[in-house]
């Protein structure tokens, strides 16, 4: 294993044990402070390169300027996705941002809930 494997591996088991996001109804909480969804600011979809590859990832804002950072390979993110989309909470259903971001036409985040 090269060194750069080795600090590559390093990093993303860090990443792995920070507190991980979970979906209460229609509340996301981590590390036990929960965030209405309704509640949030901003929604941003984007493509993230990791050690494997690349992965979507939503960072949703809410007041006081709290950020909650979940991707593809969180438990919640089947479940964060439809609720959103259930709850009106984007400017367009996943199928459609998602296919958006993953096209790489667009090499910038993409804010969702336009306010």
């Amino acid at each position: 294993m090269s060194l750069v494997d080795w600090v590559n591996k390093r990093i993303i088991a860090c990443i792995r044990h920070a507190a991980k996001p979970v979906l209460i109804g229609d509340e996301i909480a981590v590390k036990n402070t929960h965030f209405a969804l309704k509640d949030a600011t901003d929604i941003v979809a984007y493509e993230a390169d990791i050690y494997s590859g690349s992965i979507i990832c939503l960072l949703l804002s809410f007041p006081g300027g709290k950020l909650v950072n979940v991707n593809q390979e969180d438990a919640c993110w089947n479940d964060l996705v439809a609720a959103l989309d259930r709850l009106g909470l984007t400017q367009t259903q996943s199928p459609e941002w998602i296919l958006q971001v993953l096209s790489g036409k667009q090499k910038v985040p993409i804010s969702l809930r336009g306010r």
